[in-house]
């Protein structure tokens, strides 16, 4: 753990170490704010990419602790490769199998309900939100705004030449591409999926989102699209307040009232 660490502000959460998949990650857990006599729903929120040497899980730290004054037990990790967790970037390889096991260890925490866990991830981190849910049957509930879902399509049709000329090659070919694409997992996903993307995206166009949501709906998976009119990818939740709270809504549904089967959205 780097004891350099920044602290949070006006931030109560703790600053944990959490077992990966052969590495040590670290982040912010934030208790609900009104826990209740029952155990509660637990939310890891991870964030996007971020250039090296950033720590990422402040990005995403303001996210968990407005899901703890909800009532949920609230993770912001630091994904493998950014300042706290150990290993390097690997594009969705083996970060899912670290999140996966991040999730055993929030389950295990005392007024946690290992029944009742989600994931939170934006572009990266919903990625990787994604892949973990093919991989942990324990995920209950996914939000996923604007994620990679399909590498080989993201290289060809976004508009940063970094994205297709570097980062793609160095980082998200070795170990193969469609391992990295959750839009080949659909069918092994049984957590409930919202997938939210603005309209206006080119960085990870909006089709990667739609292509999942075929995906799912393809497999009679539970999904649902939210497309967000004049948004570009990376908007702040304050900018659309009407999409975080139909998130919340969806998390509330499915971690904590009776699950359905939900219908592809498009507004």
């Amino acid at each position: 753990m780097d004891s350099t660490a920044p602290r949070v502000p006006r931030l109560a959460g703790a600053l944990v170490t959490v077992p990966g998949a052969g590495v040590v990650l670290s982040g912010w857990l934030f208790p609900p704010a009104a826990p209740g006599r029952a155990a509660s729903a637990a939310v890891i929120v991870l964030h996007g990419w971020r250039p090296p040497g950033v720590w990422a899980a402040l990005d995403v730290a303001g996210v968990a602790r407005e899901l703890a004054t909800e009532g949920y037990a609230a993770l912001a990790l630091s994904l493998r490769g950014w300042p706290g967790s150990g290993g390097e970037d690997d594009g969705g390889l083996r970060q899912p199998d670290d999140i996966a096991a991040a999730l055993d260890w929030l389950a295990s925490r005392p007024g946690v309900d290992p029944a009742r866990l989600g994931l939170l991830g934006f572009s990266q981190g919903g990625q990787v939100a994604l892949l973990t849910a093919a991989r942990s049957a324990s995920v209950k509930a996914v939000v996923a705004y604007y994620p990679v879902t399909d590498i080989d399509a993201w290289r060809e049709t976004t508009s940063f030449p970094a994205i297709r000329d570097v980062y793609v090659p160095r980082v998200c070919t070795p170990g193969g591409t469609r391992v990295r694409s959750p839009v080949d997992r659909a069918a092994s996903i049984t957590a409930a999926v919202m997938l939210i993307h603005g309209d206006r995206d080119t960085r990870v166009p909006t089709a990667q989102s739609v292509a999942m949501a075929d995906a799912l709906a393809a497999a009679r998976r539970r999904v649902e699209l939210v497309l967000v009119p004049e948004a570009d990818h990376g908007f702040a939740r304050r900018e659309h307040p009407g999409v975080w709270r139909r998130a919340l809504a969806f998390f509330e549904e499915h971690l904590r009232g009776e699950t359905g089967s939900a219908r592809p959205v498009v507004p």
